[in-house]
């Protein structure tokens, strides 16, 4: 299946028609968090919830959910993508997270090795603590 992907800022909740993507971005909303919806074809595929802290000089990415049938197709990397992209435009020079598997249908290992393999790198061995410093857009 080929997807023509498209991430869209949500505003209003409300917006999300997916009643377990809503429910997620319920969960994640908060003053300085951002939420996204990766839509194609007009159909919810995936979640994604950040926080711009102006504190530090990294964005965290709070939650990446895909919905299990569009899992392995590059919707996560596009979201991921996606949030160095708006990371590096407003400013901050690194993205933080925590690769948990909030639903619990992948591992925490699994999902480790999958933000390594994106670049990213653990705080300390063992750790689900991750970081990403990005590539300095000032020439």
């Amino acid at each position: 299946m080929s997807y023509d992907l498209k991430i869209i800022e949500i505003k209003d909740l409300t917006d999300i028609k997916n009643d377990l993507l809503r429910a997620r971005a319920r969960r994640a909303r908060n003053f300085r968090s951002h939420e996204f919806v990766c839509v194609s074809n007009e159909e919810e595929l995936a979640f994604m919830s950040i926080e711009n802290i102006s504190d530090r000089s990294c964005i965290i990415v709070y939650e990446i959910l895909d919905l299990l049938e569009h899992r392995s197709r590059g919707v996560g990397s596009a979201l991921l993508l996606y949030a160095e992209s708006f990371a590096s435009r407003i400013g901050y020079c690194g993205i933080q997270l925590r690769a948990n598997a909030f639903d619990r249908t992948i591992s925490s290992e699994w999902l480790v090795a999958w933000y390594a393999g994106k670049g990213y790198v653990q705080n300390s061995p063992g750790s689900e603590e991750m970081e990403k410093i990005l590539p300095s857009t000032h020439v």
